[in-house]
Order: C-alpha cells, then structure tokens, then sequence
C-alpha cells in the first residue's frame, strides 16, 4: 500500500469512526498524563529556541485564544467575567468613554501592587495609569499642570 492510498485510508477510518478514536485517545491520555507531561516538559527545555518560536507563531495565529488564556492565567479574568465587564462598562473604556480601545482591545487594568481587577480601559488609559502608578495624586498634579 502506498503513502498516499495509506493517507487516504486513515482518513476515511478517521471520518467514519471519529467517537471511538477520540475516546481511546482520551483514554490513553489520561493513562499516560505523566509522562507525556515529563516528555513535553523535557522537549521544552531541549529546545528553548523552538518552543519560543513556536508559541510566536500560535499567538499570531491565534490572537483572541492567547488573549483570553493571558486574562485567565494573569488576572483570572474568565471570558464570561470578561464579558460581563464589558457589558457593564457599556462597552466603551471605564475612565474616557472612548470605543476606539486601540491596538490590543480592551485591556484589563488592575492594581500593580494587590492585583485587584479594576476595569477595561483602551490602551492609552492603561499605559496612562501605569506611567502613573496607579495613583490619584500623580494624576491630579498632571492635570493641574495641564490646565495652567
């Protein structure tokens, strides 16, 4: 049998019995949890370079995913708090009312020091109350010497 006609077969086996593939692979994978952790955790570190790339390229394909996994993992924003933030802000940025939220979408603003979740600001909100960390009084020194 010939690459191609061996391909094409699998395929078909594939389309046909996809339910009980995917349940002896779930079983397998919970079998071998471990080491196939141990595994992929020692192919990272072989490969350092590799790994980065790799995860380059997955986020530029795949940009809402990361952006959600990166809320999750570094806020624990889940996609429904998420959303339930946007829509409570009325969909615009909870300190200038803007919608145009800039390159990245909405941003999660939070405080550096508690890392408490304060709100979705665009992205020069955010970058602003980063630059001045996080602090009213800095802000109003700014916009009194704005105004002068």
């Amino acid at each position: 049998m010939s690459t191609e006609a061996r391909k094409a077969y699998s395929r078909r086996y594939y389309a046909e019995h996809r339910e009980a593939v995917m349940a002896k692979n779930k079983q397998y994978a919970d079998k071998h949890k471990a080491e196939t952790a141990a595994r992929a955790k020692r192919w990272a570190q072989e490969h350092p370079d590799r790994r980065k790339q790799y995860q380059r390229e997955w986020r530029s394909r795949h940009p809402e995913k990361a952006a959600t996994w990166w809320r999750i993992r570094k806020y624990g924003v889940t996609p429904a708090i998420f959303e339930a933030m946007f829509s409570f802000q009325g969909g615009a940025c909870a300190a200038c009312q803007s919608l145009a939220w800039g390159p990245f979408g909405p941003e999660v603003h939070h405080i550096h020091s508690t890392g408490e979740v304060r709100g979705l600001l665009c992205h020069a909100c955010n970058t602003a109350a980063g630059m001045l960390h996080d602090g009213s009084g800095r802000a109003k020194m700014l916009a009194a010497y704005l105004e002068r």
